[in-house]
């Protein structure tokens, strides 16, 4: 199965768009496209699963507790451990891939 990421979900001004793939992929593991309008944000997410975020197109921010924001390119991918609150921030547009993992994988 092909599937372009990019055209599977669009940007609307000022919002977060979502959308789940798990089923569409035929899998089990959480995983979510979202298009983040820039400057848009998720603060204080919190996870019991390690999170696998790989930008598709644009740039993330994103900032683990106690820690530096990381900036993230398109082609880039970044893992959020588990257990740990953090926050995404788009600094542009931005399109990006997120999988959810059992932290025993």
């Amino acid at each position: 199965m092909l599937i372009n990421l990019l055209n599977q979900i669009n940007y609307h001004p000022q919002q977060i768009a979502s959308r789940t793939m798990s089923k569409k992929m035929g899998v089990e593991v959480p995983i979510t496209l979202y298009a983040f309008f820039e400057g848009e944000k998720i603060s204080n997410e919190y996870s019991e699963f390690v999170k696998l975020i790989q930008v598709l197109e644009g740039k993330l921010a994103v900032q683990i507790k106690g820690e530096q924001p990381a900036q993230i390119q398109a082609g880039e991918l970044f893992v959020v451990p588990a257990k740990q609150s953090h926050q995404i921030t788009a600094l542009l547009n931005t399109k990006f891939l997120q999988i959810e993992l059992s932290p025993k994988h």
